[in-house]
């Protein structure tokens, strides 16, 4: 028998949580198709206050752009009810020795631009993770701080020493310090002089020690597959630890400042509780910690230099000088292993059939370096995490249920620590603690073809979010396989609004009550449904692929 795919646009969740609605599908449609994608990944975006970002532009680059599509199996990437859904050619899926990688770029009228490097492994089927984009002149961010001034300059030079300062500077608060010498020119991307009679500088200081500022780290995460290390070479994978962080822009006009005439000189007051993963201790005065600089074009981070950390006017500061403008990072920097870090979670509470929607963080220094939702069940509860410093030993693992709760609590508040036995790709499995689990909700759709009583045992596998309808972000509910899902996030007999995530389709259903066990059959037998928005051409469409079968 062929195999049929449904992108089911609302039909599907519809059909599968209300059945005992009198016309659970009134008013959607229902569409088929035959393509399929193996290798699938879902980037849910979001700006710094948890709302769905507008005017947002999906741009593909990277070493293997020209495999990624649409789940369409088309060529257009777009923010679709804050998701951007992105699947793999079928002849261009990884294997067990050449991954997957691209990069997506997120930007829009007045966000700070994220270009995501993207990793997908052999046998990593389905992933998803979470991008943050900022917006500076949005509401306040904890953690984030953005000045913007204004200098008039004589002759395109500064005619005095500018002196900007972003932060309080107070003992054991975060700022920035920047000191441009008089006379300093402003050079554009070619080296050429700019001219002008004002400078525009926009400094935006990011606390690391707050985790709403690391969530709009450029790329999205600490962990990252484009770093030149020290001494140059080709570029590696690996993890960033940030005790400093900050993005410096300066513009003349619609030209944006690249170079100087002379080194600026920056200070950064760092993080007063910065754990140095080198020493597994609180940084202190002496300390050596490196620099690094971001270019968000090619989404390369960049060594720029070594530096002591001295303490100024009790703080900690990083104090260098610079001839261009960027973003940078003062910290640590750990290679990564060449293999994806691999861990199973299957515990023995977890029940046959249930689906279970965890997010698992990598954390170095407590900082999360890492973080990945998986959907898991009993008996495949293997975990693919991205290229990650296993060897160095600094990694711990916390895994945390749909709702938050920490279940590795009992193994110390940054979750269970990795031994370092070095590069490996065997997985490292450990039990989580039991949640507080409600009864089991079970979805399930059924497809029967017109003018026949056989019901197809070959459904769509696609991802479903949740959230209780007063609820701010939908959470990942898990993959829907098959056309079901059983799961212990859900109340029977409460109300939740759902999203449906399938081929190039976002479906949002709001304020649905959930039943103990929910099914339906999509056909055209007495008690079946094939929706009433496009009712004809539904039943067309299903008749066309039952034919083929």
């Amino acid at each position: 028998m062929k195999r049929i795919y449904f992108i089911l646009v609302g039909a599907l969740i519809s059909t599968m949580l209300f059945s005992q609605c009198a016309d659970p599908l009134k008013g959607f449609e229902l569409n088929v198709s035959t393509d399929v994608i193996h290798y699938t990944t879902l980037i849910q975006v979001k700006d710094a206050n948890g709302n769905t970002p507008s005017g947002v532009t999906v741009t593909i680059g990277g070493r293997d752009a020209e495999s990624i599509y649409n789940l369409a199996g088309e060529k257009t990437f777009a923010v679709t009810q804050g998701i951007v859904a992105l699947g793999v050619h079928p002849k261009a899926e990884p294997t067990a020795n050449n991954n997957v990688q691209f990069s997506v770029v997120l930007s829009g009228p007045g966000y700070v631009t994220q270009n995501v490097p993207v990793t997908i492994n052999y046998k990593q089927f389905e992933s998803v993770r979470t991008v943050t984009l900022l917006k500076p002149a949005n509401p306040p961010v904890p953690g984030v701080v953005e000045s913007v001034t204004t200098t008039p300059l004589v002759n395109n030079a500064t005619a005095t020493p500018i002196v900007l300062t972003v932060g309080s500077g107070n003992v054991g608060q975060q700022s920035v310090n920047i000191e441009v010498a008089s006379g300093t020119q402003f050079l554009d991307a070619a080296g050429q002089v700019i001219t002008g009679s004002s400078l525009t500088s926009s400094v935006t200081l990011f606390d690391p020690s707050e985790e709403t500022a690391l969530a709009v780290f450029p790329g999205g995460s600490l962990t990252t597959n484009n770093v030149i290390p020290e001494g140059g070479g080709a570029a590696q994978a690996g993890s960033f630890v940030p005790a400093g962080l900050v993005n410096i822009e300066f513009m003349m006009g619609n030209t944006q400042v690249k170079r100087f005439s002379k080194p600026i000189t920056i200070d950064i007051q760092l993080d007063p509780n910065f754990i140095n993963p080198s020493t597994d201790a609180t940084l202190k005065d002496g300390e050596q910690l490196a620099i690094y600089s971001y270019d968000t074009g090619t989404a390369q981070w960049t060594f720029e230099k070594n530096i002591t950390v001295k303490k100024v006017n009790g703080n900690l500061t990083a104090r260098f000088d610079t001839d261009h403008l960027t973003w940078y990072m003062v910290g640590v920097f750990f290679q990564s292993c060449n293999t994806p870090l691999v861990v199973n979670v299957d515990s023995p509470w977890m029940q046959d059939g249930i689906t279970y929607s965890l997010t698992v963080e990598a954390i170095i220094g407590g900082k999360v370096v890492s973080s990945t939702q998986a959907s898991v069940t009993k008996g495949d509860a293997t975990i693919t995490l991205p290229q990650l410093p296993v060897s160095s030993g600094l990694i711990s693992i916390r895994v945390k249920d749909g709702n938050g709760v920490d279940l590795t609590a009992n193994e110390g508040f940054y979750g269970i620590k990795l031994v370092a036995i070095g590069c490996t790709a065997l997985p490292f499995n450990f039990q989580l603690n039991e949640p507080t689990s409600k009864p089991k909700v079970t979805l399930q759709l059924y497809v029967r073809c017109p003018g026949d009583d056989m019901v197809l045992n070959v459904l769509p596998t696609f991802y479903l979010y949740y959230k209780a309808t007063d609820a701010k972000e939908f959470k990942l509910l898990g993959v829907v396989k098959n056309g079901f899902i059983s799961s212990s996030m859900l109340t029977a007999g409460a109300e939740y609004d759902f999203k449906a995530v399938w081929g190039d389709n976002v479906k949002v259903v709001n304020n649905k009550v959930v039943t103990a066990d929910n099914s339906g059959t999509v056909g055209t037998k007495p008690g079946d449904i094939i929706g009433e928005k496009a009712g004809a051409t539904n039943l067309e469409m299903l008749t066309e692929a039952c034919q083929t079968r």
